[in-house]
């Protein structure tokens, strides 16, 4: 695959959907192109604004803030795996209504409790903080609302 090749099917790519550098790095890797072309390929397609990691991060937060239900530990641990810098992972938590994120943890743990068929206050409440934390909410937070 030539440079261009590469470059046109990578842009489609990124015209798509937000990946992160590495994402398309990988896919690169897997297309066959030689590394010299990937570093090029991945500077071209930066200039271009086709890959820009502040963008990537704040929709990735809102994806999956809104649609998956995650928290923010879960989500800035996605985002280090993606190999995104510190700065955007910064920005992108930032962006987190504080309000909204508590409306989403409190949907969250009042479905899971009609789900609980404990009658014990106590296990209920490890049940649910499990959940919770599974789903990478912080300890403070949930706390907070199972206290309510």
């Amino acid at each position: 695959m030539t440079k261009n090749e590469a470059l046109s099917k990578a842009m489609k790519l990124c015209s798509i959907k937000e990946y992160a550098p590495v994402e398309i790095e990988q896919k690169l890797i897997d297309w066959g192109v030689s590394e010299n072309i990937i570093i090029e390929i991945i500077t071209d397609l930066t200039k271009e604004k086709f890959l820009d990691e502040f963008r990537m991060a704040r929709y990735f937060t809102n994806d999956k803030l809104r649609f998956n239900k995650w928290g923010k530990i879960k989500i800035k641990f996605m985002l280090q795996q993606k190999k995104i810098c510190r700065e955007a992972i910064a920005e992108a938590m930032e962006q987190i209504s504080d309000l909204e994120y508590i409306a989403i943890l409190k949907a969250e743990l009042t479905k899971k409790r009609k789900s609980i068929k404990e009658t014990d206050d106590y296990k209920v409440k490890a049940k649910l903080f499990q959940f919770a934390s599974g789903r990478g909410f912080e300890a403070d937070v949930i706390y907070k609302l199972l206290d309510k």
